[in-house]
């Protein structure tokens, strides 16, 4: 068995992919949440877009999905589990995705409101070829 290198996410209006490995010019996270009217986003990340951390939880991915200057940011970061999967197979897990939202101007860091908000999402692993 080897470790799973191409995940899916499904949350409420939102869905994720990610791959791990290939080639650093491709898009290696995908971002969706067209379905939400009041996001209505669709990115791709290449990797040296994406922070990745190792926890205990798993490796906590995390992209910045909007961006302004003058009125805040929205990082998501989700948990991605370390899932030995037999190539050309897949398994089913849940994970937990969250929203980082910072308001206000940057300029005045005392001002800034951060909220965090949780999802859940229902996960698929796959280990696949990824070509270099």
């Amino acid at each position: 068995m080897m470790n799973a290198n191409f995940f899916t996410f499904t949350g409420e209006n939102v869905k994720v992919t990610y791959r791990i490995g290939g080639n650093p010019g491709f898009i290696a996270l995908t971002y969706d949440d067209t379905a939400n009217p009041l996001m209505g986003l669709n990115e791709g990340f290449k990797p040296a877009q994406i922070d990745t951390v190792q926890t205990p939880l798993g490796i906590m991915v995390t992209v910045v999905i909007r961006t302004s200057i003058d009125t805040g940011s929205t990082s998501f970061s989700i948990f991605v589990p370390d899932i030995n999967v037999p190539y050309g197979q897949s398994a089913n897990f849940t994970t937990i995705g969250v929203y980082k939202d910072v308001r206000g101007l940057i300029i005045f860091p005392k001002d800034l409101q951060i909220t965090w908000s949780c999802v859940q999402f229902a996960g698929e692993a796959e280990s696949i070829f990824i070509p270099c």
